[in-house]
């Protein structure tokens, strides 16, 4: 659920929203899906303000199923775009992630009455604010390809596995390595049984998670994050370690880490 900008709402802090560039893949190619909103008679990706206490990336799977019926898997994220609403005394504030329609299919629905594919190019042009849709189509055509593949690394923290499950299903890791150490195995677990993945007692280390080229989890006491992706040879991230619960998404293409995100079930600031 989403307004357009310029929408009024009262005169307190910015207005949280997420959603994706929702692509699929077809014969002659990659496309990407615009909603169409009759209230404001516009087209746009799919996107909606966060729940109170939601978690971004889950927000952004719920908002795609929400408005469009189908089952969204994150990719890289796309950044942030935000503009001032109608009233001028608060601010929206979007994130967008690279979005890959894995299931499901479009029916009508209280927020959108149509859905159109198309090339990102074609997007622009429909979209009603082509500036804003240009931007993220661009971001989406000149990065890495969308079919990346999450691999995951998480820091055990077995007190936020329920909060965990839906923010490892945004990237649906279908391996789960580390499960030895009783914490890691208490952290995964609840997400394991969710989303049916296989579950490896034995280590994996990231690089060799990286040339698997399968979607996967591993979960370690204390990760060394600034090791790992200096290592696999990806953008840098800050270097201060995960916190518990805290995971770090390698999105790998062709046996490299080629961007790369952390998240966590709470805020933390970074």
């Amino acid at each position: 659920m989403d307004d357009p900008p310029g929408a009024a709402e009262p005169a307190h802090g910015p207005v949280l929203a997420a959603g994706g560039v929702l692509w699929r893949r077809t014969p002659e190619g990659t496309q990407v899906g615009l909603v169409h909103r009759p209230r404001y008679d516009d087209w746009s990706f799919p996107k909606g303000k966060l729940e109170p206490g939601e978690p971004a990336v889950v927000a952004a799977v719920r908002e795609i199923a929400e408005e469009t019926g189908f089952r969204a898997v994150l990719g890289r994220e796309l950044g942030v775009r935000s503009y001032p609403m109608r009233s001028r005394d608060r601010i929206k504030i979007n994130r967008y992630w690279v979005a890959e329609a894995v299931s499901g299919g479009f029916a009508p629905n209280a927020e959108v009455d149509r859905m159109w594919w198309g090339t990102p190019e074609e997007a622009a042009e429909r979209s009603g604010t082509p500036d804003y849709t240009a931007s993220l189509t661009e971001a989406f055509r000149t990065g890495p390809p969308p079919a990346t593949v999450p691999v995951v690394v998480l820091r055990a923290g077995p007190a936020f596995a329920l909060d965990l499950v839906p923010m490892l299903a945004a990237f649906a890791p279908v391996e789960v390595y580390g499960c030895a150490e009783p914490d890691a195995a208490a952290t995964v677990a609840p997400y394991a049984a969710a989303a049916g993945a296989r579950v490896h007692t034995a280590a994996a280390s990231p690089a060799e998670a990286v040339r698997a080229g399968r979607p996967a989890l591993l979960c370690t006491p204390v990760p060394d994050l600034h090791t790992i992706v200096a290592g696999a040879g990806s953008p840098r991230l800050p270097a201060e370690p995960l916190l518990p619960g805290e995971f770090a998404v390698l999105h790998t293409w062709a046996g490299r880490v080629v961007a790369v995100g952390r998240y966590a079930p709470y805020p933390t600031g970074s």
